[in-house]
């Protein structure tokens, strides 16, 4: 089965990725943001504004994923290997439109029942555990935890567009790595 990870920063999209990508070796990755870092490093003359705010020539990202992943799954599905995309950004509508393709799930997560503090305090944590730290580590505190209050509420948001349209949704507020190898658990077992 091929999977759409998607959901808000720092809530284990890129740890679950990962986790199946060294679980189950028939899975090849596609990272959204590598996608992205890369057209802006390679065609930085594009000035490619993915954010579709208005500050640059803007493109049709997710048609542009969609896309790519419609060929690599015609390419590689009769030889047993799967895609996960795992990533941010993502609108409503293509993700609905992913859901819809065959042998496709996604999976959806969050962190609904944390408060700001505490979710502003397991990133920090997990910042200090791995040496690169991530993008969040050249956030100041009161910047950090204002977006971390934003992210709780968009997984609520996330969590009640899944509800509505019957989609996955895995909240990873506590214990998240037992969540995340929960899902794993599932997926080897067909339980999703």
């Amino acid at each position: 089965m091929n999977l759409v990870i998607v959901g808000t920063s720092r809530c284990g999209k890129t740890m679950l990725s990962n986790m199946l990508f060294k679980q189950l070796p028939n899975y090849n990755k596609i990272q959204i943001d590598g996608l992205k870092d890369t057209f802006k490093e390679v065609f930085p003359e594009l000035e490619i504004d993915f954010s579709k705010k208005g500050k640059g020539n803007l493109i049709d990202f997710p048609r542009f994923l969609e896309r790519y992943f419609d060929r690599c799954i015609y390419k590689d599905n009769q030889e047993g290997n799967f895609y996960l995309v795992d990533g941010a950004g993502l609108p409503e509508d293509s993700i609905l439109r992913f859901s819809q393709k065959p042998n496709t799930k996604v999976i959806f997560l969050g962190k609904t029942q944390i408060s700001p503090e505490e979710y502003f305090n397991q990133i920090r944590k997990y910042e200090t555990t791995y040496s690169y730290g991530g993008w969040t580590k050249r956030l100041d505190d009161a910047t950090l935890l204002s977006w971390a209050t934003d992210w709780i509420k968009k997984s609520q948001k996330y969590k009640q567009f899944c509800e509505e349209h019957n989609l996955l949704f895995f909240d990873t507020s506590f214990n998240q790595v037992e969540v995340l190898q929960d899902i794993i658990n599932k997926i080897k077992e067909n339980r999703l």
